[in-house]
């Protein structure tokens, strides 16, 4: 029986070979490493659209059916979107800090949605950017109605269609 004594390049040989098995392994954690990546990234960014539609429509769902509540004179989707936001940057909040801003961005959305309509249709109406009466800020959709204005009940089928269609186009 031959006994096998190896030699400089015999062991030269397996550290090459090994070190190449180590690069293909890093190759392919490095693939599967992007790929979760990926995943992860779209995957956040489509939580993020569901809770900021999702909280734009609950808004003016609220607007509508209770007909713009407020506490003292800041509108409620307004007030609780700026709560949530401000919540969203404390330190003991962590994770959970990504979701409460995207909720309080749709709130906050919501309100600013219903307050630029509020400044189109007065607009429109009164042939006037500013002045066109009532307080599209504080009351977007105007506790004394103008000429040709939308009831509350008319306003919320407008919110609720326009969060629907927002909610359809698709986001990158």
């Amino acid at each position: 029986m031959a006994h096998f004594h190896p030699t400089e390049d015999h062991f030269h040989h397996l550290a090459e070979r090994h070190t190449r098995e180590l690069n293909a392994h890093d190759k392919t954690r490095s693939t599967l490493d992007a790929i979760k990546e990926k995943v992860a990234n779209v995957s956040e960014r489509t939580i993020g659209t569901v809770e900021i539609g999702g909280a734009t429509w609950l808004g003016g769902m609220i607007e509508g059916r209770l007909g713009n509540p407020a506490i003292g004179p800041i509108p409620a989707n307004l007030l609780a979107g700026l709560a949530m936001i401000g919540v969203a940057h404390l330190p003991f909040v962590g994770g959970a800090g990504t979701h409460l801003n995207n909720v309080g961005t749709g709130f906050v959305a919501s309100y600013l949605g219903s307050a630029g309509y509020a400044f189109g249709k007065r607009w429109k109406d009164t042939g006037k950017f500013v002045g066109g009466g009532g307080h599209p800020w504080r009351d977007p959709y105007g506790s004394a109605q103008i000429q040709g204005g939308y009831t509350n009940q008319e306003m919320g089928d407008i919110v609720a269609k326009m969060a629907a269609a927002a909610a359809a186009v698709p986001h990158p």
